[in-house]
């Protein structure tokens, strides 16, 4: 027989067109809190916490209840709401107008400073340092 203070808090957050369809339900008995989550109509993934004693368990399901509710989520009945497909979003985008990267600065060669070295220096040696200059080019 469940205590009186064992309670199961079911939530739904279901927007209007392509947007979000899912549940979020939270069952709290003694010092065990479950969740449950997922798309609706569908079986969801369940994760379970155990807790010292029943208030703290109590206190943590309700907090992750306020949570979801800040987030938009609304009480709900299970099975009221069907299943819907899921649909992918158009991914719309055009050809970049960049021509090239820009220079930052340049090596004392008058290499460009991107790129990978042909010659790697030993880290933290005085040529590593020393065999580039900093300046300020146009890109070209």
């Amino acid at each position: 027989m469940p205590a009186a203070n064992d309670s199961t808090t079911y939530l739904e957050l279901s927007e209007e067109g392509a947007g979000a369809h899912k549940f979020y339900r939270v069952e709290h008995v003694g010092t065990e809190v479950t969740i449950s989550y997922g798309r609706i109509g569908e079986p969801g993934q369940t994760r379970s916490a155990g807790y010292p004693s029943a208030e703290k368990a109590a206190a943590a399901a309700a907090r992750k209840v306020g949570e979801k509710v800040r987030k938009g989520y609304a009480p709900a009945v299970p099975g009221v709401r069907q299943r819907r497909a899921v649909t992918r979003r158009e991914i719309v985008s055009s050809r970049s107008t960049a021509r090239q990267a820009p220079v930052l600065w340049r090596f004392a060669s008058g290499a460009a400073a991107f790129g990978s070295s042909s010659t790697p220096s030993a880290p933290g040696s005085a040529t590593s340092a020393a065999t580039c200059t900093p300046s300020l080019t146009t890109g070209r």
